[in-house]
């Protein structure tokens, strides 16, 4: 399992749209946000090369041989090799909101949970490690225990009412056992205190609230000789918020690759090799330069 933690706001785009956003985010087939595999993958498969790129900029292979094993060789190259790591999209668990005199609170859906729940059993009935296997059956104990809560009847406490933005009303999840959430409370400051800040909408659709949550930022492009807007240069982009957490999952194939050897081992020399013990950071999506999409990640 994989799990992202947005320390600035994170642009991973879908190309232009002719609605109030030029370059919105990615979004699945229900309108919930998302960051693709293939976009995971390739910053991924960047970070890992690390300073093995060649002049037009792609991954010299025969120097980066463990990420062309895993993440495939170069498209442009000689040599056509598919990675051996299958890697899930990135689903958000939950988004920071503003929440009043609570400051901020993390929202979720079912729908989110659902898939995500998805993907730790398909992880789960693969890993044979019982150690990893221990620590993905905990986290999806932990998403097991938020979806039955909230199976509940709708509950009319106000002290469990919590308003979100400006007039929506959510529902705080009631999370007895002090150690469901323990395993996203290192990710970063936002979450320390997440199993306090849990919500949901009772009831309905609730994608407009994500909509709410993301970020929508204007700029433009100057004439530095007239201090004007270029014409045509004023456009919107959208992000989701830092302190987003999501979770994603991974595979290891069968494929053949010949930048391999053995393949049983390949993520522990991953995290062992290029991404730090499993605990690093990297930038995801675009607008690096002015500091966004800098995100955490966690390897299990």
């Amino acid at each position: 399992m994989i799990l992202v933690y947005s320390i600035t706001p994170v642009h991973v785009g879908a190309g232009r749209s002719a609605g109030v956003v030029d370059l919105p985010i990615q979004r699945d087939a229900l309108g919930y946000p998302v960051v693709f595999s293939s976009s995971f993958k390739g910053a991924l498969k960047a970070f890992c090369a690390g300073d093995n790129i060649t002049n037009d900029g792609r991954i010299d292979c025969s120097n980066a041989k463990l990420c062309c094993c895993a993440f495939g060789s170069e498209p442009l190259g000689s040599d056509k090799e598919t990675g051996i790591l299958t890697l899930t999209d990135l689903i958000p668990f939950a988004v920071p909101v503003p929440a009043g005199e609570d400051t901020y609170l993390y929202l979720t859906s079912p729908y989110l949970l659902m898939k995500i729940k998805d993907i730790l059993e398909a992880e789960i009935s693969k890993v044979k490690d019982d150690t990893q296997k221990e620590k993905l059956n905990a986290f999806n104990n932990t998403i097991s225990t938020v979806l039955n809560a909230l199976k509940g009847k709708s509950d009319k406490n106000q002290q469990n009412m919590k308003e979100i933005f400006i007039g929506d009303k959510v529902r705080k999840i009631e999370i007895q056992d002090e150690e469901t959430l323990g395993l996203l409370k290192g990710l970063g400051t936002l979450t320390s205190e997440i199993k306090d800040k849990l919500v949901v909408k009772e009831s309905g659709d609730d994608r407009y609230l994500f909509d709410k949550a993301t970020l929508k930022i204007s700029r433009n492009r100057i004439v530095l000789s007239t201090k004007t807007v270029k014409e045509g240069a004023l456009w919107t982009e959208e992000y989701l918020p830092e302190g987003t957490i999501f979770v994603g999952g991974y595979f290891i194939s069968n494929r053949k690759n010949g930048y391999c050897g053995s393949t049983e081992k390949v993520v522990e020399e991953l995290k062992k090799e290029r991404f730090s013990n499993g605990m690093f950071y990297l930038n995801l999506g675009g607008k690096e330069s002015i500091g966004k999409g800098l995100v955490k990640i966690s390897w299990w």
